[in-house]
């Protein structure tokens, strides 16, 4: 009687397992919601062109773990099915016996049939919790296709809008013209001697007005101790950076180049440090123990050295003071 019991609990365990399987159905296109992100001001729009390559890398990232979600998830539904091919066949070998055989043998002890009601508890849990984890495993799916969308879109939308900037047939058809009158215009306020090309106006406008936006796309450095020792000693070399979690520069990397530019958050300038600053920057209007609030007129330029680990100046920046 008792391998009756045990047979009856195997059975309906069985059922429930093709009920959930039956009930499986893959998300619909219509589940995941095609959000935009919120775009960033109008005088945002025409600074976009210099960072299209980093929306699509990060398209392509999502793109990656999405991927390794789907193969997790792939993972899951095969141990699933070997769980579920093992239930099967023990329910095939209880149904191969006789009832009358079981109704001739004796009763197993207590011990061993408490030990086969555990074994198929446990399996029960096993069965559940895989369950939940691949509801997990979609959502996070769904979430990552979510985001994915909403850059394409963001993407989609940005370049279009960067490119007519940047193209507009108003500017001189010189060599070098073709950004020289509006660049003067944007910098007049402050230094007509200097001239930003497009991607350094882009730059500075984002610098100035959403420095937060650049946070996710810079890489924090600092002088070297052997540069500045070098500097301290008298020889004239360029300065040289190198990557620093407390650093008081920015590197961004372009499309043209790579720029310097200070951290606003770090670096205070005062007597100690202003040397290692003029050697980056050119510090105009500075006044010691006054000075303190600056602008970013210009970035500074810098290049990879030949060690991959660190970076030169080529062309030191300019700030307003």
């Amino acid at each position: 009687m008792a391998k009756v019991k045990v047979l009856g609990s195997l059975i309906d365990m069985w059922q429930k397992l093709n009920s959930n399987q039956d009930n499986m159905q893959p998300p619909q296109d219509e589940d995941i919601q095609d959000k935009s992100a919120s775009l960033p001001p109008e005088s945002i729009a025409e600074n976009i062109s210099a960072f299209a390559d980093i929306y699509e890398e990060q398209i392509e990232e999502e793109g990656k773990e999405r991927k390794l979600l789907l193969h997790l998830l792939q993972q899951d539904t095969e141990e699933r099915r070997q769980l579920r091919l093992v239930l099967e066949n023990l329910l095939k070998v209880m149904l191969q016996l006789q009832p009358s055989t079981l109704e001739r043998e004796p009763e197993k002890p207590k011990q061993e049939q408490s030990s086969l009601e555990s074994q198929i508890e446990k399996l029960q849990h096993e069965l559940a919790k895989t369950n939940q984890e691949k509801v997990q495993l979609q959502s996070e799916i769904n979430n990552l296709q979510t985001r994915l969308t909403s850059l394409e879109v963001d993407s989609r939308k940005f370049l279009p809008s960067s490119s007519q900037n940047i193209t507009q047939p108003k500017t001189d058809t010189t060599p070098g013209g073709q950004y020289a009158k509006r660049t003067d215009i944007e910098a007049s306020n402050l230094d007509t001697n200097i001239i930003l090309n497009s991607e350094e106006t882009n730059l500075v406008k984002l610098y100035e007005k959403q420095r937060n936006q650049l946070s996710g796309y810079t890489t924090e450095v600092s002088e070297t101790e052997e540069s500045i020792g070098e500097r301290l000693s008298g020889n004239n070399q360029a300065a040289v950076l190198e990557q620093s979690r407390k650093g008081n520069y920015w590197i961004i990397n372009g499309k043209e180049h790579k720029y310097l530019v200070p951290q606003k958050d770090n670096l205070k300038i005062n007597t100690f440090n202003y040397e290692t600053v003029e050697a980056l920057f050119e510090c105009r209007g500075y006044e010691a123990n006054i000075s303190s609030d600056f602008k970013l007129i210009k970035p500074g330029k810098v290049r990879l050295t030949s060690t991959g680990d660190k970076w030169q100046l080529i062309e030191r920046g300019v700030l307003q003071f």
